[in-house]
């Protein structure tokens, strides 16, 4: 364990180094392992932030089918209007006439 702590603290310094806004300190190595532990571990997140994310997803999947039925009562829309309008524009030429 002790030389993977090491391999990741050489590599740490490393780019360190090649970034000029960042300097090295043992505050910046653990606080990058925690933050990698925290991003890469799932069993850490409790059963309620897991539900909360379900709900999220499924309420974003019915905006999205919602969003998708509009879409298409405006295109249905649109089209009813443009033939309408085409009606409309033969009786204004036949009356012209």
């Amino acid at each position: 364990m002790s030389n993977n702590l090491k391999r990741m603290e050489k590599d740490l310094r490393a780019l360190a180094k090649r970034c000029k806004d960042i300097k090295y300190t043992r505050a910046l190595l653990l606080s990058f392992l925690l933050m990698g532990m925290l991003t890469f571990s799932e069993g850490l997140t409790s059963p309620e932030v897991k539900s909360t994310e379900n709900a999220i997803s499924q309420t974003r999947k019915e905006l999205n089918t919602s969003i998708k039925d509009l879409h298409t009562s405006f295109k249905q829309a649109k089209r009813e209007n443009n033939r309408l309008l085409k009606n409309a524009n033969l009786e204004l030429i036949q009356l012209m006439e």
